[in-house]
């Protein structure tokens, strides 16, 4: 098995997290090759996921390795990065808000849920990928936004009321279901602090998926993730496609996964 002129081989792990090492290795040791499409999260903290990035390097090379956030593949989000002059406001931008909030609760998905929490369930990939594809049109200037962000500070940090009778979550269990941060994103080159606002959580009153941008001139321009837009497909029949096609365009790279970890690893 493999990739040539004739046939392509998708290995998609659609997975528990904590199997991928096993399963890895085993590809590797069978010599099953082919593109690696491998889900969020990679790794649970900055550390993790360097280590399981040496161990896929081991038996797959960087360019075969497609790491998926299915929002880089939302149609409203592909609106956004269809739209190249947002990234001529920097500096008329004051505040940029982003939240993921959802009327669900964790779903049947207990035992996994109370091990990563909200955080990195959504904060460390959905959420941060909204933000920096806003701000960025590609992979490298993403994880460079990334960077430019000031240590994360909680305002607000919730679990919500029923949480702990959810089949498979520890009755004593502290796990936040829902947060808010603030950072401060960075620009030197025009002398520039743009305050983040970053909020996701489980059982709210609204579903809400948003990034919404505050301008110098007090007007608001929001971007509605929810949104389908006819020109963009569904999120994984378009990442499939373009994995076959080779385009990591809206792929998350290394640089991105470390960036992203070493910020929330700070919560």
């Amino acid at each position: 098995l493999g990739n040539n002129a004739h046939h392509q081989v998708l290995l998609h792990l659609a997975i528990q997290p904590e199997f991928y090492e096993t399963v890895i290795s085993g590809l590797g040791k069978a010599e099953i090759t082919g593109k690696l499409l491998i889900e969020k999260p990679f790794g649970t903290d900055f550390e993790s996921a360097q280590k399981l990035q040496k161990n896929i390097l081991n038996y797959f090379p960087e360019s075969d390795i497609y790491r998926i956030d299915h929002y880089l593949a939302k149609s409203g989000l592909r609106k956004i990065a269809d739209t190249p002059d947002r990234l001529n406001r920097f500096s008329e931008i004051k505040k940029i808000e982003v939240r993921i909030l959802e009327t669900i609760g964790i779903e049947g998905r207990g035992e996994f849920y109370d091990a990563v929490g909200v955080v990195q369930d959504v904060v460390q990939n959905h959420v941060l990928a909204m933000l920096a594809s806003f701000l960025a049109p590609d992979a490298e200037m993403r994880a460079n936004i990334i960077e430019s962000l000031s240590k994360p500070e909680i305002q607000n940090q919730q679990q919500y009321s029923g949480y702990l009778q959810e089949e498979g979550v520890n009755p004593d269990s502290k796990t936040d279901t829902y947060i808010r941060i603030t950072s401060t994103l960075k620009i030197p080159e025009i002398n520039k602090d743009i305050e983040i606002i970053l909020e996701a959580g489980k059982k709210q009153k609204k579903k809400i998926s948003e990034v919404k941008i505050y301008l110098e001139d007090s007007s608001q321009i929001s971007y509605d993730m929810n949104m389908v837009y006819k020109d963009f497909g569904d999120a994984y029949e378009t990442l499939i496609q373009e994995a076959i096609e080779g385009d990591k365009t809206f792929f998350v790279t290394m640089k991105e996964v470390e960036a992203t970890w070493k910020f929330t690893d700070q919560i």
